[in-house]
């Protein structure tokens, strides 16, 4: 099967995957793991598939999330030494021999559409692991921090101050439910991109045989 005949049914699948992450948000209720923190779970199926070649794209989706240039569809021609000096230094952990990749990342939310400033920023971890002809995904530990204005009149991060985004509100926060609904709009996006990444540059002998499906297995030995 060609990368062009699986990328349909994949982006269907992926259509589909936001739209079920969008009903899940309007419901307010988060997916949640056995001992009630917000965890995105999913092991992916990609038959013949190298885990070599899922481990490799999965740092390269972890690295992008760093350093959107790597993702850049610009004409001008990339300057590789001095992406691959910046990929060296990147808080990305990677196990080889287990199949393994993960690291911390964090994105801003608003009181509004139009508000000027962010109300403050939720980081989060993503651990992405392989074997071959699958791998997994966990989005998890949703920690929120306020932002307030400094003394130089910008806003910035409060110091000593997180929140579980599984807990309750923080008191004055009237917003706390529209920062999860934000949380589920960008983590189904990330998974979105990442079931697209996960695809790229198969070699001739590994193109898979089948769709890109999900598959319900023991999270101790998935």
């Amino acid at each position: 099967m060609t990368m062009h005949s699986l990328a349909k049914p994949v982006l269907l699948n992926v259509l589909l995957h936001i739209l079920c992450f969008n009903l899940f948000a309007q419901q307010a209720n988060l997916p949640k793991d056995e001992t009630g923190k917000i965890t995105f779970y999913e092991v992916v199926k990609l038959d013949s598939v190298k885990k070599e070649l899922l481990l490799n794209n999965a740092f390269q989706y972890l690295a992008g999330l760093h350093l959107p240039e790597l993702n850049a569809t610009s004409k001008k021609k990339k300057n590789y030494k001095k992406i691959n000096k910046k990929i060296a230094g990147l808080p990305i952990e990677i196990d080889s021999a287990v199949g393994k990749v993960q690291s911390r990342y964090a994105f801003k939310v608003y009181k509004g559409q139009y508000a000027k400033h962010a109300d403050g920023e939720i980081s989060y971890d993503i651990t992405l692991e392989v074997k071959e002809g699958r791998y997994r995904y966990i989005f998890t530990n949703f920690i929120f921090q306020p932002y307030a204005l400094n003394r130089y009149g910008k806003y910035t991060a409060v110091s000593g101050i997180y929140k579980p985004l599984e807990g309750s509100a923080y008191e004055g926060n009237k917003d706390w439910n529209k920062h999860k609904l934000t949380t589920v709009e960008k983590i189904s996006g990330l998974i979105g991109s990442l079931k697209l990444k996960m695809l790229e540059k198969p070699l001739k002998d590994n193109q898979p045989k089948k769709d890109q499906k999900s598959v319900v297995v023991d999270k101790v030995d998935w």
